[in-house]
């Protein structure tokens, strides 16, 4: 199994989905926040089962959780995955990353 590191980028992310948008009701961005984290920490089995994003150069890994995409990469030598970027799945990838 891999080690799970979420950024400093991707944390601040996931902290504004659950605490800073007025569109959704507070425990529908609870839930959203936990299912969002939760596939996060999917990854710690089978981090390869995504593919390489283009616009990253080949440098992180992407999939699509319903309205975000999430960007990894993978450090072998030290069995860890680090979430670098959550993104909303309409960013432009190349100006973000």
């Amino acid at each position: 199994m891999y080690g799970i590191v979420i950024s400093d980028r991707a944390a601040q992310t996931l902290n504004a989905i659950r605490h800073h948008n007025d569109r959704y009701t507070k425990q529908e961005r609870a839930n959203y926040y936990y299912q969002l984290k939760a596939s996060c920490h999917s990854l710690n089995e089978m981090p390869y089962r995504f593919s390489v994003h283009p616009a990253a150069d080949g440098l992180y890994r992407s999939f699509t959780f319903k309205a975000h995409t999430i960007y990894y990469r993978i450090d072998e030598p030290q069995q860890r995955v680090e979430i670098m970027a959550i993104l909303h799945a309409h960013a432009d990838a190349e100006n973000h990353l």
